[in-house]
Formats: structure tokens, sequence, C-alpha cells
């Protein structure tokens, strides 16, 4: 159990969006409306760190004291953001200030550094317009250590900006503050400019939800300004000095007369229209956006009368590439013989290089794509300029492609765009769904499109699934973040569901599940025999930790009917306090579906990951050793993109290797797998790593690839290797 027995009679709140796991599932920070831990109080919820030890979980509270009078609920502490290991975090907060730096009587932005625990002001400078708590800055992003942090506001902060009153870009860097919205002639757009809420319509809103504006390391911020006439233009900011148009027209005269033409430039002759910014790869080179005007030789983009986000205008999906200066048109119609034009609806997203890009348009652009009715839209899948039907989704499942501060997102897309998963209402690949909201997982290698919260059984759904939900009560909030549905591997989906879907769920009620999708195979999270729901709420990187929210009372320390924070472990979690009998659970206690019945203090029930059986003689201590890598494996994993390790492990547990290297300049975990050993006596066990498409395609390029195996056991000492991987380019 993550939460603490004690918390004054509080749930825990199933809100996914503000449940966060860190990357390696060691803490997860979660809310509650209610205060315990030494809370200095609650105003609305608060938001608390808890963090794994050898001794169990311990939690502590996040939030700063708050208001209680009657401006509370407007002035509370609200938490934005967190990074990747949730050392940082941001949130806005009014009075009393947590740090008596910050400007008085005003909503100010913070950095929490939750290591440090301390409060760093980003909103240092005072608004001057005298507007007081309504220039509450709004948090847009932040790079992945924090010393970026990206926000808008409408007072005026800094002196090249607009006097207060319109909504503005700043950047605060290393804790001061300068204009981030900035045209290439160094002026503020007339308009103003947005970033984060707002720039996903490309007009002043905060209803609507902006993907990844910020690059991780911080140097390039996409951000929409606008003009003197009111049209919206996506530009890209970079290092505080230089700023880049990025829907400019790069059309010639090659559009019109492709035989006999110059490549001269050559406008839509409809004029410039606006833009919307719709997502980024993760080092902010590759964005998207989508344009009624035709910006490209290939667009068929057009506006209906003045109009662009009306039902009968075709905006077009572009891609800008920061490093060349180039366009693309990512809505090819590869089936123009019906004459119709994309007319594109949104993005899901994308891969981190942006060689897959996954988009919804309510046309046909594809020979494969079935006719559809105008309720109906169909999601596509871009891959180095050639378009794949995935299946179609309600033209209302905006939660999908153009999601807003109350929904959350719906749909994942896996690093290397190798996997999309999304929820839908509107039955696929045959299932009978009876209307029924279901999960479904799309394999860009095999272009299958697979159920995974549908189970294995013939017969009709009877109940809905979903990735998002909240408690009653408590809004999303935090909806920068989206939970781990989908691992960045591809090869487990977690989502909740009140259908049955294996025969060990008896109660009626909602539960957490998991879905491998090498096997097809469906397996409880949570014990599937609480009176009262369970929800999936998050999961660690590789998947081995997975946290739902439930009230049974699993856990010995568990006294009351209270909604409480699990973490269902592959591999072992924690012995119950005050039994030293107690054996802690192993990979099929924790995850998975069992032979035999689970015992009563199992958290799981089935067994879905490859467990060794244990040998005659235990030995006591821990070790772990790792055999060379030879080169014929060497080879075999630049021709397959698989290499199989033999890991002697003595102590038994959960032996976890992770190979991880740098790809267009950012580190990422490109292999993952593990395996659990009940064995304690000394076992040699293979492992096989399989090297994401990402990893795959970089390797292709450069004919080199410079990898760092790391193999890990709780208690032993890991052990780390590192490679170079070479083949021939092409």
């Amino acid at each position: 159990m993550v939460s603490p027995a004690a918390k004054g009679s509080n749930d825990i709140a199933f809100t996914a969006s503000r449940t966060r796991s860190a990357l390696d599932g060691d803490k997860v920070t979660f809310i509650s409306v209610g205060a315990f831990a030494d809370a200095p109080g609650t105003a609305a919820v608060v938001q608390y760190l808890a963090s794994r030890g050898s001794d169990g979980w311990s939690v502590r509270p996040l939030t700063p004291a708050q208001q209680t009078d009657e401006w509370s609920i407007t002035r509370n502490s609200a938490f934005r953001d967190f990074s990747d290991d949730l050392s940082h975090g941001a949130f806005v907060s009014g009075e009393p200030r947590p740090n008596p730096l910050a400007p008085a009587d005003v909503r100010n932005l913070y950095v929490r550094d939750n290591v440090q625990n301390i409060f760093n002001v980003v909103t240092t400078v005072p608004p001057n317009d005298g507007m007081g708590f309504k220039t509450e800055p709004f948090y847009a992003g932040a790079s992945s250590d924090f010393s970026h942090v990206v926000f808008e506001s409408t007072a005026q902060l800094t002196p090249d900006a607009l006097p207060g009153g319109v909504r503005q870009v700043y950047e605060s860097v290393n804790g001061q503050i300068r204009l981030a919205g900035v045209l290439p002639d160094g002026s503020a757009p007339v308009g103003g400019s947005q970033s984060g809420f707002g720039a996903g319509d490309g007009i002043a809103t905060l209803d609507n939800f902006t993907k990844r504006t910020v690059s991780d390391d911080g140097s390039l911020i996409s951000f929409t300004g606008i003009d003197g006439g009111g049209v919206a233009h996506v530009y890209v900011r970079e290092n505080g000095r230089t700023t880049t148009w990025v829907n400019r027209s790069q059309r010639t005269d090659c559009a019109t007369s492709p035989g006999s033409c110059t490549g001269a430039p050559s406008p839509d002759p409809t004029g410039i229209h606006p833009a919307a910014f719709r997502d980024a790869t993760p080092n902010g080179k590759k964005i998207l956006f989508t344009s009624c005007e035709k910006l490209t030789d290939d667009s068929t983009a057009r506006r209906s009368g003045s109009s662009c986000t009306n039902s009968t205008a075709s905006p077009d999906l572009y891609q800008f590439d920061v490093d060349s200066g180039r366009l693309k048109l990512i809505s090819v119609d590869q089936e123009p013989a019906d004459l119709l034009t994309a007319r594109v609806r949104g993005t899901i997203g994308q891969s981190d290089d942006g060689s897959i890009v996954y988009f919804v348009a309510a046309r046909r652009l594809t020979t494969s794509t079935p006719a559809f009715p105008s309720n109906q839209v169909a999601v596509y899948e871009w891959d180095s300029g050639t378009l794949a039907y995935v299946g179609l989704v309600r033209a209302q499942d905006d939660e999908l492609f153009d999601p807003n501060y109350s929904t959350g997102v719906s749909a994942r897309v896996t690093a290397d765009g190798g996997h999309l998963m999304f929820a839908t209402e509107l039955p696929q690949a045959g299932i009978d769904n009876r209307g029924m909201e279901q999960i479904y997982v799309y394999d860009a290698g095999t272009g299958q499109l697979r159920c995974a919260s549908c189970g294995t059984r013939t017969t009709p759904a009877l109940g809905p699934a979903m990735v998002m939900q909240q408690s009653p009560g408590v809004a999303a909030g935090t909806i920068e973040y989206n939970s781990r549905a989908l691992l960045d591997n591809g090869s487990r989906v977690f989502f909740s569901t009140s259908d049955p879907l294996v025969a060990e769920d008896t109660n009626g009620r909602i539960d957490a599940y998991g879905y491998d999708t090498a096997t097809g195979e469906n397996y409880l999270i949570s014990t599937g025999k609480s009176n009262d729901s369970s929800y999936f709420v998050d999961a660690s990187a590789d998947g081995r930790d997975v946290f739902f929210n439930t009230r049974e009372q699993i856990s010995k320390r568990d006294g009351d009917n209270n909604a409480d924070l699990y973490d269902a472990r592959a591999g072992g979690g924690l012995a119950e306090p005050d039994d030293p009998q107690v054996v802690p659970c192993s990979g099929d206690a924790c995850q998975g579906t069992p032979r035999t019945p689970p015992a009563a203090n199992d958290l799981g029930t089935r067994q879905d990951y490859p467990v060794e059986a244990p040998d005659e003689e235990p030995e006591a201590s821990k070790r772990l050793t790792v055999a060379k890598v030879s080169r014929s494996a060497l080879r075999t994993l630049a021709r397959t993109g698989k290499l199989t390790l033999k890991v002697k492990l003595t102590g038994g547990g959960t032996v976890t290797a992770l190979m991880s290297a740098r790809i267009n300049g950012r580190g990422r975990t490109v292999g993952s797998t593990w395996r659990t050993v009940t064995s304690r006596s000394a076992k040699t066990v293979s492992l096989t790593l399989r090297m994401s498409a990402a990893a795959r395609r970089a390797l292709a390029r450069s004919g080199r690839l410079k990898a760092t195996i790391t193999v890990s056991s709780d208690g032993a000492k890991s052990r780390r290797t590192s490679l170079t991987i070479t083949r021939k380019r092409g």
C-alpha cells in the first residue's frame, strides 16, 4: 500500500491526470481532498509525494499552506506539471506566499524543488497593470530539468512586452524572465502570443490542451502569435535569440504548372490564413500544425468563407523541420479520385523523431479507407511519406485529437511510433462493443488493429473501458501529464473496465487490467474481488510498477474503507509490518493470472512474467553477474534488433535489463525486459532485449549506435556494459 494507513478518513482521488509515477516507479504523486501526513491544511486538494524505501512507502505533502477564506477556491495552490523523476513540480499559488520573495497579493507561478523542499518563484516581476489576481500566470511547459519554465500572462512583465491586458508568452531561465513571444523582427505580436492553453486553437482560450510546446532542453519554444488582423501564426523561438515563422508559405509555381515551373514562390491565391499548433517532438525540431492555407505544392487545403474552423473548412496537416526549414504535407491525399480535400480534424501524436504521425481527417485519403458517414472520422498513420488507414472513430471523440482542460487525452503513441492506443465507442476490428467505449491498439509494423479491453470471448462487451477518469468533485487539473496506459515499448496496455475479462474477476465492479500485446491476453491488476470499483492510474516506464486506486483492504495496514493507492509490483512488493512471516509478493502475486487462486495477501491474479522454478539449496547472499556480449551477438543485434543476455542471479528476485542510447541528442530507453527468479541459489536466466524501432532507424541512418546495457536486481550491485552497434547503411 502506497498511501498511509492514517489519513484521517480521507480518500485518495483516482483522477488519473493528477496521479503520476516517476519513471522508475520508486516515487509517485497523488492528491486527496483531505489533509494528513502533516499537511498544513487544504482549501481544495493537497498534492502528496510518496517515496519507496527499504522499510516501505513514506508520504509527505507538497502543497503549501493555503487560504481558507471566501477566496480560497480561486487562490488555492494547483500543481500543473512534474518532472519525469518527480524532483520538481510547477504550481500556481496565491496568499500566503510559500516564498516571501514572490510579489504580494497576486497569484504566482513557482517551481517546487522536491529534493531540497524549497519553493522557487518563477514570476518574480510584479504585474504593473493593477489587475491583481486577474493576471494569473498560465503554465505552458518546462524543460526536463525545469531550468526553463514557459508561461502565459496578461501582465507586462518585461519592457519589450505589450502593455497589460494582452496575453503573452514568457520564459523564465534560471529565475530570469524574458519575453518568449517575439516575432522574427524582434517585436511582440500586436494581438499577443499564446502557448500551452490557448495555442492549440490559435485563439485566446483556456480550454485547450497543447502538447510539447517546449523542447526537453528548453532551447526551442513553439508559440502562436496573433497579427493585427487577428490571424494566428505559428512560430518557434530558439535560445531566446531568434524566431522562425513556421507556417510561412513554401508553395511554388509548380503547384499549378508542374511541367513548366521554375520553383518561384507562388503563395495561396486566396491569401494568408490562420495556423494552429498541434504537436512537437521532444527535441522541439519537428512541429505539427494545421492550416487552411495551401503552404506546399501538394496541398489541397481550403477555407470556408472567412473561417478555417467551421465544419466545411478543410485544413491540411503540415510538419515543419526546424533544422532544414522545410515544410512537409502530412495529410497527403492518396485517393484523389473523389476530388475531396483532407479536412484534418486534429492530431493524435507522433514518434519522438517525427517519422511517424497519427492524425484524424474527415475524408477518405487512402484507397483502403471505407466510406463513412459525416458523424465519423478516420484515423491515419503517416510513415515517412506513406499513409495507412487505421480505423474510424466518432467525430465527437475530440479527446483523441483535440483534447481540452476537462477531458484529458484518451490516446497514446509510443516513442518510436510503432504502436497507437486509443479509446472510442465506435466498434473496431469486428468487435461488438454494444456502443460502449473500448481500448484499441494499432501495431504499425503489422498494420493490425486489436481490442485490448474486449477479452478473448466472442460475446458482446458487458461494460465500458477507460484510461482517463476523475474522482467526483476533483477536476483533471494537471492535464499536461497523461498516464502510461501504453508502455513506450508497446508491450503492455493498462486500463479500467467493469467487464470481467478473466474468470477471477467476480465482483461485477470496475477493475484495473493489463493487456499483453504480444500474447493478446488480459490479466487483472486489482484483485477482481472488491465490493467497490478499482481504477488504474499510472505505471512506471518499464511497467514493473502498476499503480491502482481501490477501497479494498489488500494490505494488513489498510484498516479503513477509504480509497487508497496501491502498487502492483512485478518481482515483489514489501513485507507487511508487524508480521515477519509475510513473504513479499512476486510477479505472479503482483501482476498476472495464476493457474490457482491467489493467496489472501496477493495483489493480482495472473502470472504474466516468466518465473524460474526454485532449486533445492538456497543461498543467502545476493549477487548478479552478466556474461560478456559476443561479437556474434552484436551482429545479431544489428541485424535483428534482438540481444539475448545470460544473467546469473544469486538470492532470487526480479532481474531487469535496460538498453539506453542517445537518439537525436536525447537519452532514451530503447529496450527493456525483466524476469523473476524464485530460486535463492545461483540461477542463470536468459533475458532478451528488443531494440525499439526508433533505435533501429537511427542505426540504419548512421550505421553506428552507442548503447548502454544496465542489468539490476534489488539488493545486488548493478552491472553496466557499453556497446557500439554497427551495420551497413541503407
